[in-house]
């Protein structure tokens, strides 16, 4: 289900950043809006260190990061706020990763854990945008 979601914020991303940038009519915004994310993204993975790998946890952190993507389309007039949503989208969607992972590597066996990881990472290329 991660790989569905992922499948369709790469793209939109890819879309929606460029666009809201050009709207506010500053390139500069582009990659401000990159930066939000990477901020974002390494504050949830320094923040995973302290939780548990949970499915309850894994569920929350996927509805709140699809939330997230579908808010970002209605504040796309408002720098800050979609700043802050980008921001909050990779807080979220690095917590929910990591824990992902960690629950695969937490359940499979050692011998097949290379096939799973393999095909999950199939899979979320096949809905990706081409180039």
């Amino acid at each position: 289900m991660s790989s569905l979601l992922y499948s369709f914020v790469t793209p939109a991303l890819t879309i929606l950043l460029p666009k809201v940038a050009q709207e506010f009519k500053n390139a500069t915004f582009y990659s401000a809006f990159y930066i939000c994310f990477i901020i974002g993204f390494i504050a949830g993975s320094i923040m995973t260190e302290k939780m548990k790998v949970k499915v309850k946890t894994i569920s929350i952190t996927w509805l709140l990061s699809a939330l997230l993507v579908l808010l970002m389309f209605f504040l796309t007039k408002n720098w800050f706020g979609f700043s802050l949503l980008i921001f909050s989208f990779g807080f979220i969607t690095s917590i929910h990763n990591i824990l992902s992972e960690s629950m695969i590597q937490i359940v499979s066996d050692d011998q097949i854990l290379g096939r799973i990881l393999t095909t999950i990472r199939t899979s979320t290329s096949i809905g990706g945008p081409i180039e």
